[in-house]
C-alpha cells in the first residue's frame, strides 16, 4: 500500500438488566485507493469516485483496556488482502 491504512478502534458498554457487556469495534473504509478511518470529511469525492468499501469487526471483550487485539491483527490483514485484489485507482 502506498499510503499509511489508517483504521479505528472503539470500544462500547451495553447494559442488559444491569449487566454491562463490552464490545470492541474495529473498521476502515477504503475509497480511492486509501484506508480511511472516516468518511464524512470525503462527501464530496465522491461525485469522482463513488465507490467504497467498509470493513467492521466485531466482538465482545472483558472490558474495555484490551492490548494487542486480535480484531485489529485481523483488519490489517483484510485490509492488505483486499487491496490487493481490488483494482487500483486511476489519476
Amino acid at each position: 500500500m502506498a499510503t499509511p491504512a489508517k483504521s479505528c478502534v472503539e470500544y462500547f458498554a451495553k447494559s442488559y438488566g444491569g449487566i454491562v457487556v463490552y464490545e470492541e469495534v474495529c473498521y476502515t473504509f477504503l475509497h480511492n485507493g486509501e484506508w480511511l478511518p472516516q468518511m464524512s470529511d470525503r462527501w464530496k469525492t465522491f461525485r469522482y469516485h463513488p465507490g467504497m468499501f467498509k470493513i467492521q469487526l466485531q466482538r465482545e471483550v472483558k472490558n474495555s483496556s484490551v492490548k494487542d487485539s486480535p480484531s485489529e491483527i485481523l483488519l490489517v490483514e483484510l485490509m492488505t488482502e483486499i487491496f490487493n485484489r481490488t483494482p487500483k485507482p486511476q489519476s
